[in-house]
C-alpha cells in the first residue's frame, strides 16, 4: 500500500491534520512572535514566516507533524527555486534540524 506523500499537502492542511483548535494555536503563535500576525484563524500564512518563525511552528507541531512541514517546504524551494543544488539545501537543513 502506498502512503500519501506529504510534500502535495499544503502547509495549512499539514497543520489541520496536527491542530485541532486551529483558533487556538493561531493566536497563541501570533502572540508568540514580535511582527505583525503569522497565521489566519484557519492556520493559513498571512506572511511570509522568517527563519525562527518557521522553526517555531515546526518545533510547536509532533515529530512527524514537523517532518511532513519540513517536506512542504522544501517542495515549495524545489518547484521555487529549481536550479538549488541539493547538497547545498541538506548542509543548511542540517544546522535547522540540529536546534
Amino acid at each position: 500500500m502506498m502512503t500519501e506523500n506529504p510534500a502535495l499537502k499544503s502547509a495549512t492542511a499539514v497543520l489541520l491534520d496536527y491542530v485541532e483548535d486551529t483558533d487556538m494555536f493561531a493566536t497563541a503563535m501570533n502572540e508568540s512572535v514580535n511582527h505583525p500576525a503569522l497565521l489566519d484563524s484557519q492556520c493559513n500564512f498571512l506572511r511570509e514566516p522568517s527563519a525562527i518563525e518557521f522553526m517555531f511552528v515546526r518545533a510547536m507541531l509532533p515529530a512527524d507533524g514537523a517532518a511532513q512541514l519540513l517536506a512542504v517546504f522544501e517542495s515549495a524551494v524545489d518547484q521555487q527555486m529549481p536550479w538549488t543544488a541539493k547538497t547545498e539545501k541538506s548542509s543548511l537543513l542540517k544546522d535547522v534540524e540540529v536546534m
